[in-house]
């Protein structure tokens, strides 16, 4: 799958916000066309513990569904981030903290998500990233301008 993602900041914020968790939703212009483009949208983590979960903002997620629709774009699903602990430099620990956990699979399913997507991330780089349908299984998609342990923060218009 070719896919364009325009980030409007998401991967920066995810950085600048560890070691919480962030969260954005995906939306679609032609959905499941040859060449999709995704626009991320992020919400604030209203979350009690943002370094265990997250919550979107309710009035800010209004807000996005409200921008999306003006741009003629299909909500698709969403994006968080998983912090990486301290310490951990392992791959397969890495990979790990990358998978959806119950919770997530939980909401994809209760929401009807057609794909999430996670990233690993500590203050200064994306660790790994997965996106996943409804059921845990992994998507394959090439994150553009997005490499492990490099960041690259422009933000496409």
């Amino acid at each position: 799958m070719n896919v364009t993602i325009h980030w409007n900041g998401f991967i920066k914020q995810c950085c600048d916000s560890y070691p919480e968790e962030c969260c954005a939703f995906l939306f679609a212009k032609k959905p499941f066309s040859r060449n999709e483009e995704w626009f991320v949208f992020p919400v604030a983590n209203v979350a009690e513990d943002r370094r265990a979960r997250w919550i979107p903002d309710k009035k800010e997620l209004q807000e996005v569904k409200k921008k999306a629709r003006d741009m003629g774009l299909t909500r698709i699903g969403n994006i968080h981030s998983h912090p990486l602990p301290e310490g951990i430099n392992d791959e397969d620990t890495i990979q790990a903290i990358c998978y959806p956990s119950e919770m997530d699979l939980k909401y994809a399913r209760r929401h009807n998500d057609i794909i999430r997507g996670i990233l690993v991330v500590d203050k200064d780089a994306v660790y790994a990233h997965m996106f996943h349908d409804q059921f845990g299984e992994s998507i394959d998609i090439y994150l553009d301008g997005v490499n492990h342990r490099v960041i690259d923060v422009e933000v496409r218009p």
